[in-house]
């Protein structure tokens, strides 16, 4: 998984557009290529034209916020918080799910709220 976050990160969005449009619209047929249809020709269509944009912008923002989560959980185990529950004996489910990740997902939501703007705009 890090080779593909890391090429998503680095390549720019602008190849996988291109990419993109090559194998799902011209090749695949499965999306247009460009265009809009707005809401009245029906919710299909309209989907339809946003897919390909918004897959091409989120794919460089998922890698980033993954990274970043990755990273921020192995801090959160690294520390002693959960070295002490684990001595206490909890399991390795609970001290994961009830310990370590939400410390861990304070960075990843914080990231994910100002990429939800940047897509907005």
């Amino acid at each position: 998984m890090g080779l593909a976050q890391l090429l998503f990160i680095a390549i720019p969005e602008f190849f996988w557009a291109i990419l993109f449009i090559l194998v799902f619209a011209s090749g695949l047929g499965w999306l247009p290529a460009t265009g809009y249809a707005p809401l009245s020709d029906g919710a299909g269509a309209w989907a339809a034209h946003l897919v390909l944009p918004v897959l091409v912008l989120a794919l460089g923002l998922i890698a980033h916020v993954s990274r970043l989560t990755r990273a921020a959980m192995l801090e959160a185990l690294r520390s002693r918080y959960v070295l002490m529950a684990r001595a206490k004996g909890l399991s390795r489910r609970r001290v994961l799910w009830r310990h370590a990740a939400p410390n861990a997902m304070l960075p990843a939501i914080t990231i994910l709220a100002i990429d939800f703007g940047l897509l907005i705009g």
